[in-house]
């Protein structure tokens, strides 16, 4: 499930203290939508891709949340 912030910010590189609550209320909002699909319990995932290393593809800062199936570390 992709989580989007109302307020544009290019990057997660991009974050500044500024944008502590509009993190905190992304986060919120990904352990709502995980409860909704009835993951929340079992456990999730939450990614954050920044730069092209890092996997990011879009022009917008987004979260994904995963969960459904067990995960592995190191992840990639």
């Amino acid at each position: 499930m992709l989580v989007l912030p109302v307020e544009h910010i290019a990057s997660a590189a991009d974050l500044t203290e500024a944008d502590a609550a509009l993190l905190g209320r992304l986060f919120q909002v990904a352990a709502d939508v995980a409860r909704e699909a009835g993951v929340a319990e079992s456990g999730y995932r939450i990614v954050a891709n920044t730069g092209r290393d890092g996997g990011r593809r879009s022009t917008i800062c987004t979260s994904t949340c995963l969960g459904g199936r067990p995960f592995t570390w190191p992840p990639g």
